[in-house]
Order: structure tokens, then C-alpha cells, then sequence
């Protein structure tokens, strides 16, 4: 079987000897810089870009691939510049839908908007503008115009956990929580590792005093990601609502040296009894007992969730 990087050495070595023959032949310079660009050298590939661009600056294929170099290293001016670049001469969709990925880092949603758009026209395929320009309708407050670019997002990608996660926060917004689980376990049925479904679907049950279930998918939520304040403050919630004060108070308590400004964590620790409770934490052997016998109780305060967008 053939090295790979032997042959990345030949085809530099070939391309390098063709440039000391033409130093400014920009198809040469062109074909080396990808060469290296394929093979994560970024600062070769970089340099290389900017030569192109020196012997001439309407060399579109330079301009786009040194822009997708500076937007992977946040450097969102010069990103920017060389994609405004390509569209200048050419109606290229990636170029529109990164300038719009770059506006909303910029929170000009305006914009990105307009770029989502522009990109929509040309490839009205394009499943990452559909999806993102569903979530800058969803930062405006726009329920019905973010649904409608999810769904079209899912018929493009039909296989997409994220947006059915997506379409199902939507769903909840309209407290159509039938739906909303709906989209969830189909969600979870193609990513069964994705933490924001299970924690989302966790929400959903507890909406409709499914419990046992509600909590099932909060733990399965922080053990996939353990880092999560959302998931640690919504179990934490749940099992205050169960009277196990003490776990409860780990979860919220996670999430705030997590994020020491999570408000729903703040709230929900804050409408914890003060007093300490005897007994209050199962050990490990009781622990599905005691679940079992605290369902039963079905008693619940009321409390701050947070559904992840």
C-alpha cells in the first residue's frame, strides 16, 4: 500500500520544482497550497493564499479558502473580508452562509439573516442555512418562521437528531408536548447519545407528571455529560420535588460552580428547605426503593426549568 505522506512529499517536491520554473504561475501555487491545506499545514497553506492573491487579487479560489482559514482561527474581520471578496465576483452559497455564520457571532442577526437568505436562494438544499436561519427566527422570538425553516431543514437531512432536538423545543414552546416527545425519542433513536434530547425529553415527562420517566432521561442527560448546568438543574429541581433534598442540592450546586450565574439554578436552591433533614439521602442499596416509594408521594412544588435550545 502506498505511503500517504510519501506521496504528499512527491507532489510537493513536483509542484516546487514547476514553480522555480514559473514562479507566478497561480495554478501551480494554487494546486501546492491545497496540497498543504489538505494536510492541515494552515500557515503554509495560508502563505501561499496570500501570494496568489498578490499577483492577483480576484483569484476567487484563494480569497475563499484563506477566508475558511481565518474563520477556523476566529479571526472574523479578515474572514469576513475575503468572503465579501468572493461574493463580489461570484454567487457562491458557502460563501453567503459563512458571512452569515459570521455576522451572528457578531450578533448582527439582521444580517445574518440576509446571508442565510441569499444562501437559500442559490441552493435552496443548503441544510446548515436552513437550520441556522431557524435559530436566528428563534433569538428574534420568530415561533412560526423558525419552525418552518427546522421542517425544511428535515426534509433536506430526514436523518438529523439535531434538528428533530431542534423542532422539539419549538414543539414545547407551543405546549405541544405529545409532539414535542415525539421529536425527542426520534431524536434520541438517531443520536442516543445526545445529551440536550434526553434532558429536553426529561422536561417534556415531567410536563405531563411522568416521573419515573422524567427523571430517567435527567440522569441519563448529566452522565453523558457531566459538565451539564442545565441537565444538574433540572434533576436537581425534579428531586426536590421529590423530597430528596440532599441530592437535589449536589445537582444544583454542580451547576452553579458550573455557571455561578444559572438564575433557575439560583431559584431553585434558594426554595430549598434551610433546615437540615434527617435521613433525607438513600444509600445506594435503597436508591430504587426509595424512588419508588417518593413516586408514590407525587408531591411537587412549584420550580424554574430550563429547556435547552
Amino acid at each position: 500500500m502506498p505511503n500517504k505522506d510519501n506521496n504528499n512529499q512527491s507532489e510537493i517536491k513536483r509542484l516546487q520544482r514547476l514553480l522555480m520554473q514559473k514562479p507566478k504561475d497561480t495554478n501551480v501555487l494554487f494546486e501546492l497550497a491545497m496540497v498543504f491545506y489538505l494536510n492541515y499545514n494552515y500557515e503554509k497553506a495560508k502563505e501561499l493564499f496570500l501570494k496568489i492573491l498578490a499577483i492577483d487579487p480576484n483569484a476567487i479560489g484563494a480569497h475563499f479558502n484563506i477566508a475558511n482559514l481565518y474563520r477556523v482561527e476566529d479571526n472574523v474581520p479578515q474572514a469576513k473580508y475575503h468572503y465579501l471578496k468572493v461574493v463580489e465576483k461570484e454567487q457562491e452559497e458557502n460563501a453567503f452562509f459563512y458571512l452569515g455564520f459570521l455576522s451572528e457571532k457578531e450578533n448582527d442577526f439582521e444580517a445574518a439573516k440576509q446571508y442565510y437568505l441569499k444562501a437559500l436562494a442559490i441552493d435552496p438544499k443548503h441544510e446548515d442555512a436552513c437550520d441556522e436561519l431557524a435559530k436566528v427566527y428563534l433569538q428574534e422570538g420568530n415561533i412560526l418562521k423558525a419552525k418552518e425553516y427546522f421542517l425544511k431543514s428535515l426534509e433536506i437531512e430526514p436523518n438529523s437528531g439535531e434538528t428533530y432536538t431542534n423542532l422539539g423545543g419549538i414543539f414545547i414552546k407551543e405546549r405541544n408536548y405529545s409532539k414535542a416527545k415525539e421529536y425527542y425519542l426520534k431524536a434520541i433513536e438517531l443520536l442516543p447519545d445526545l445529551a440536550t434530547a434526553h434532558c429536553n425529553l426529561g422536561v417534556v415527562y415531567e410536563k405531563e407528571k411522568d416521573i419515573s420517566n422524567s427523571l430517567h432521561h435527567f440522569l441519563i442527560a448529566v452522565q453523558l455529560n457531566p459538565d451539564y448546568v442545565v441537565a444538574h438543574t433540572n434533576l436537581g429541581g425534579l428531586l426536590a420535588d421529590m423530597g430528596d433534598y440532599v441530592t437535589a442540592r449536589e445537582h444544583l450546586k454542580k451547576a452553579l460552580i458550573l455557571d455561578p450565574n444559572f438564575k433557575p439554578a439560583l431559584l431553585n436552591l434558594h426554595r430549598l428547605p434551610k433546615e437540615k433533614i434527617p435521613n433525607d439521602k438513600p444509600n445506594k442499596t435503597t436508591l430504587f426503593s426509595y424512588i419508588k416509594n417518593m413516586l408514590k408521594k407525587h408531591v411537587f412544588l412549584p420550580r424554574n426549568y430550563k429547556i435547552q435550545k
